[in-house]
């Protein structure tokens, strides 16, 4: 089985025009992206907007600027991987951690030419609702 790694930060506000290709990059291969498959729930801002009323309902406060219930991990992958794979992967995510995968973004358009040859950066990005039900945060530590 092959290793990989996820890296997950808070979301940025530019996630998905990026994750979309809604704007032109200078490391995309605009040819390949037809290879991308993409993935969606709901956009970052309708979940955000429905976390931020459950915290409000819940705790009688509106939630913290600072608060990060929406994040984005970007998952090194094979060329192989399929969006299903990562779909399960991130039905095990809410399983197992409570998170819950709103988005998934495979992109095969990117990468960088080496020594006259295109390296394909082969990844994905997801994108987890980091809430419970009632828009507080789920407590995981780095493992």
């Amino acid at each position: 089985m092959a290793k990989t790694s996820i890296h997950i930060q808070p979301a940025k506000g530019s996630s998905e025009e990026h994750n979309r290709r809604e704007k032109p990059l200078s490391y995309v291969v605009p040819e390949l992206s037809h290879l991308n498959e993409s993935f969606e729930v709901c956009s970052i801002a309708e979940r955000l907007r429905e976390k931020k009323k459950a915290y409000e309902a819940t705790t009688g406060q509106k939630m913290q600027k600072k608060a990060t219930p929406i994040r984005e991990g970007v998952i090194v992958i094979s060329p192989g991987t399929t969006l299903e794979q990562l779909k399960e992967f991130g039905h095990k995510c809410k399983e197992k951690y409570g998170i819950e995968a709103i988005q998934i973004h495979i992109h095969r358009d990117e990468g960088h030419n080496e020594n006259g040859l295109w390296k394909t950066n082969h990844h994905a990005h997801m994108v987890f609702d980091w809430t419970q039900a009632n828009g507080k945060s789920v407590k995981l530590d780095r493992d």
